[in-house]
């Protein structure tokens, strides 16, 4: 029989030519044997675990730098059609819509806002890619409904922009991520003042989020968190701000006399849980 002889024990050796394995005819016997379980023990399965530990691993739930390139140059294009194919590729090799939300729509939306301020793109060319980027949070939303924690009554939070501010997509990523901590929230599009003061003076509010993109809108937005304060049903509201005017000069925060600004999803969570 190849490899074996009757009463003997067979070792590898190397081969001479090739440096590959090689079983001899004839082999002394347990010795030998105990001599091949001792070096596996002590020199092969120690390399294995080493080589795993080195070789690069792959997280499902991670996105490359190269797709958001690739996902801003899609958003960027008149139809919509390509890069709701592209988020339909990525989830559907297992990442999270969280992670759709911080890793690939918030990079895009920031890219959006620098394509603006450096006039890469105009005014027109950045809402509509904007716009197209809403209408693909709002779709991914209303396709995930089981992921959400159920919503409790007490915890209740009102999203808005700032007045005069037309950027809701932050409305929209900030309002899903609160859903998936058990709020329940309700989201303003467009920022009346008369309107949300007259949600907050009918309705029970625990907090209020304000988005703010432009420092120069700042005054009108303290003038309506003070108006708020003063009607809201809740004395004890908590006013939320963020954004790019925000991010930009973290110390706006104070200035329009808003409670928090969460500076990432972590923080946003943390605020959220209490």
């Amino acid at each position: 029989m190849l490899g074996h002889e009757r009463g003997r024990e067979l070792r590898p050796e190397p081969s001479a030519d090739s440096g590959s394995l090689s079983f001899p005819r004839q082999v002394a016997g347990p010795e030998r044997f105990a001599e091949l379980v001792r070096a596996i023990r002590t020199n092969a399965i120690p390399k294995l675990f080493a080589v795993y530990a080195d070789a690069p691993r792959v997280d499902p739930d991670r996105i490359a730098p190269e797709e958001i390139d690739r996902f801003v140059e899609l958003i960027r294009q008149e139809d919509i059609v390509p890069p709701r194919a592209f988020l339909r590729e990525v989830r559907g090799r297992g990442v999270s819509w969280t992670s759709v939300l911080l890793e690939l729509v918030a990079p895009a939306a920031r890219r959006l806002g620098c394509d603006w301020e450096e006039d890469a793109l105009g005014f027109a060319a950045v809402s509509t890619a904007s716009m197209r980027l809403e209408q693909l949070v709002l779709e991914g939303e209303h396709a995930e409904p089981s992921r959400r924690n159920a919503a409790t009554v007490d915890r209740t939070a009102l999203l808005v922009p700032a007045p005069g501010d037309q950027h809701t997509l932050g409305i929209l990523v900030v309002g899903d991520l609160l859903r998936e901590q058990g709020w329940h929230v309700s989201a303003l599009l467009r920022s009346d003042p008369a309107e949300v003061v007259d949600n907050v003076r009918s309705g029970h509010f625990n907090m209020i989020g304000f988005a703010l993109s432009r420092e120069a809108l700042a005054g009108d937005l303290a003038d309506l968190i003070r108006d708020v304060r003063r009607s809201s049903k809740n004395r004890g509201i908590v006013v939320m701000v963020g954004g790019r005017a925000f991010d930009r000069d973290p110390g706006l925060c104070a200035r329009v006399c808003a409670d928090i600004h969460p500076r990432d999803a972590d923080e946003l969570r943390r605020h959220s849980a209490m």
